[in-house]
């Protein structure tokens, strides 16, 4: 890899990241001068060695970053609010939007070693070879709908705020109003959820179930198409947005907190300052667990140490 100089990041407010290894991460971001200026720039940047390196930038707003690359090779995906992709190598390339606009798409995944862009409309593209991006929406409409009645449909569509595999390999989302989808048989099909509420966020827990997160302290756990929600004791009304399975605990953020689930007490997590450390995304690796938001970079080897990436 040829790094470039070494890059200020206080300019940068954090949106996505990958862990690579302990002392290598790379993080999609937003230059704050730029959308300041209404006019965001999407920043590619990689944290090795204690050094910040600028990878690449676009002019558009980004929602989340992926590598595609297979066998340990670097093939970073850059997915922007409105369909725009951009490729570290090789230039930008677009998700194709059909006769329909696009988005607003709410992130981009891996999961094992597919990769998946989703967002509103409940729209979900698959990258394929030859960075061909294929719709899979199969199934999130009525096949005998009214052609003509296209306004009054896209109304009635929700929207996906987060994908996930199940323990047993099927591809789930969530999104708004409490709506989770599994996707068998090449179709998606929906699933009774026990709330209404908009779920942010789902991963898949060592205990073998998937685990959602939405507003109003919404908590819920599940297998294939059977969900319940989780009741625990602690602060009922938190808006989570973000939710991670790491070493035997549940970690959730809420844009302003990161608490742990422990049995049925959700515990404020102590980052070892005398402030309570915001995080809007949370990002597991290998014996790693990152809280990230906006200017804020926390790094966590047991969940119970901390340091900051940032300093």
């Amino acid at each position: 890899m040829n790094l470039q100089p070494a890059f200020n990041v206080s300019d940068s407010v954090m949106v996505d990241a990958i862990v690579l290894g302990y002392d290598d991460l790379v993080f999609l971001a937003h230059s704050e001068a730029s959308l300041d200026a209404d006019k965001p720039v999407s920043q590619l940047i990689r944290w090795t060695g204690g050094n910040w390196v600028l990878l690449g930038s676009w002019p558009w707003q980004g929602v989340g970053v992926a590598n595609a690359g297979l066998g340990g090779a670097e093939d970073w995906v850059v997915l922007g609010r409105d369909g725009e992709v951009g490729r570290l190598a090789g230039g930008m390339s677009h998700v194709d939007p059909g006769e329909d606009t696009l988005g607003p798409f709410r992130g981009l995944t891996r999961l094992g070693d597919r990769v998946f862009a989703f967002g509103m409309k409940r729209e979900v593209f698959e990258l394929e070879p030859e960075d061909r991006w294929v719709r899979r929406m199969e199934g999130f409409e009525s096949e005998d709908e009214d052609e003509d009645d296209r306004p009054s449909r896209k109304k009635r569509l929700g929207g996906l705020n987060a994908v996930a595999l199940d323990a047993g390999g099927v591809l789930t989302a969530v999104g708004m109003r409490g709506e989770i989808w599994v996707r068998t048989d090449d179709r998606w099909r929906a699933c009774d959820s026990p709330t209404n509420v908009m779920l942010k966020d789902v991963c898949l827990g060592g205990d073998g179930q998937l685990h959602a997160c939405g507003l109003a302290g919404t908590l819920l756990s599940g297998a294939g198409s059977t969900w319940r929600v989780v009741d625990y004791q602690g602060p009922e009304e938190l808006d989570f947005c973000a939710i991670a399975w790491f070493g035997d605990a549940l970690y959730l953020a809420d844009g302003h907190s990161v608490r742990r689930l422990i049995g049925d007490t959700l515990e404020l997590v102590d980052f070892g300052v005398d402030t309570v450390v915001p995080a809007a995304r949370l990002v597991c690796g290998e014996s790693t667990l990152l809280a990230v938001a906006g200017q804020e970079v926390w790094q966590s080897m047991d969940g119970y140490v901390w340091r900051s990436v940032l300093g």
